[in-house]
C-alpha cells in the first residue's frame, strides 16, 4: 500500500512538473539583451556591444529597443567613441515616445548621455540645454 501511494505521488509530481515546464521560444531576442547585459556587467564591452547590436536589430519593444541603445551609447561614450555614443543616444530619442511615462525615464538617462557627450565634445552650450531637456523630462 505504502509503495503504491509512492509510486502514485512520483507519477504525479513528473505529470505536474511535465506539464509546468515553459516551452522554448524560437526568438533569441531576449537572450541576445541578456547576454549583452551580462558581457556589459563584466566590461566585455566589444561582446556587449555585438549583443546589443543583434538586439536591436530584431527587438520590436520599444523600451528596451531604446535601452539597448543607450548601453551601446555608454560603451561607445566609456570606450571614447563620442561621435558613435552621440549617435545611439539620437537614436535612444527618436525611438521612444515622450507621451509614454514608462519610456520617459529613459529619455533622461538619453538625454543625460547625449549632454556628456557634448560636454567632452566641448559644446558646453548645447550641453546645458540637452541637460535642460533630461530634466524636463524628469519631472
Amino acid at each position: 500500500m505504502k509503495t503504491t501511494i509512492v509510486c502514485l505521488f512520483t507519477a504525479i509530481t513528473i505529470m505536474l512538473w511535465g506539464c509546468s515546464t515553459k516551452k522554448s521560444n524560437p526568438k533569441s531576442t531576449n537572450k541576445d539583451f541578456e547576454r549583452a547585459t551580462y558581457f556589459h556587467y563584466y566590461k566585455k564591452y566589444d561582446s556587449a556591444f555585438l549583443m546589443y547590436t543583434q538586439y536591436v536589430t530584431k527587438a520590436d519593444d520599444s523600451l528596451k529597443k531604446g535601452q539597448a541603445y543607450r548601453y551601446m551609447g555608454d560603451i561607445q561614450w566609456a570606450v571614447g567613441d563620442l561621435n558613435g555614443a552621440e549617435e545611439s543616444a539620437i537614436n535612444v530619442i527618436k525611438i521612444l515616445n515622450e507621451s509614454d511615462t514608462a519610456q520617459r525615464k529613459e529619455l533622461v538617462y538619453a538625454y543625460n548621455l547625449l549632454g556628456n557627450v557634448r560636454e567632452d565634445m566641448k559644446q558646453y552650450d548645447d550641453a546645458v540645454a540637452i541637460y535642460n531637456k533630461g530634466i524636463y523630462y524628469s519631472i
